[in-house]
């Protein structure tokens, strides 16, 4: 319950942070924003669906291969997070939002 207690507040954290940031964009990006949320937790289940179809026999090796798969995914998204923010039209807003 503890790890769970961590991670749902990392999970708040980050989604609060992630529409702190679209709040600085123009508002169509804040439906793109939900919208990859909505369609990130769908593709999550069906991905671990998919692990508990191919190994059903092993839930350890599943949760192994579940977890190196979102762990790959989160490092992904990290880095994509920096290249987002680099980009012209983020900063053009960011300075825009901070004068």
């Amino acid at each position: 319950m503890v790890i769970l207690t961590f991670f749902g507040l990392a999970s708040g954290f980050i989604q609060a942070s992630s529409f702190a940031l679209g709040g600085v964009l123009p508002g169509k990006f804040i439906g793109a924003l939900m919208f990859g949320q909505g369609i990130s937790g769908i593709a999550i289940n069906v991905l671990r669906a998919i692990c508990l179809l191919i190994i059903p026999n092993n839930s350890y090796l599943g949760a192994i291969i579940y977890f190196s798969i979102a762990s790959v995914i989160l490092v992904l998204s990290a880095i994509a997070n920096l290249k987002f923010l680099q980009l012209p039209l983020v900063k053009y807003y960011m300075k825009k939002a901070s004068e």
